[in-house]
């Protein structure tokens, strides 16, 4: 399940789960989550990338089809290409 998932990616890396919550469920750009979290568009960027990649990873180790808000699959949060501005 996706909260799983989550919870998991913020036990073992918090700053990157705190990133995907803000642009999934806050709708961020980048720059805006670089100016909440005070930090610099590339550390948002490469956390993205990371949290993007360890979710993927997470699902296909687990064979689990995770969805949030009951529609949306990892796979689309990996594939999402939110522009960064």
């Amino acid at each position: 399940e996706w909260n799983e998932l989550l919870e998991q990616l913020a036990v073992e890396h918090p700053r990157p789960a705190q990133i995907v919550e803000l642009r999934v469920f806050g709708g961020l750009l980048v720059e805006e989550v670089a100016e909440v979290l005070g930090l610099g568009a590339t550390t948002v960027k490469a956390d993205w990338r990371f949290a993007r990649a360890w979710l993927q990873q997470k699902q296909e180790l687990g064979g689990a089809r995770a969805t949030v808000r009951g529609c949306f699959r990892v796979e689309a949060l990996v594939a999402l290409s939110v522009p960064s501005s």
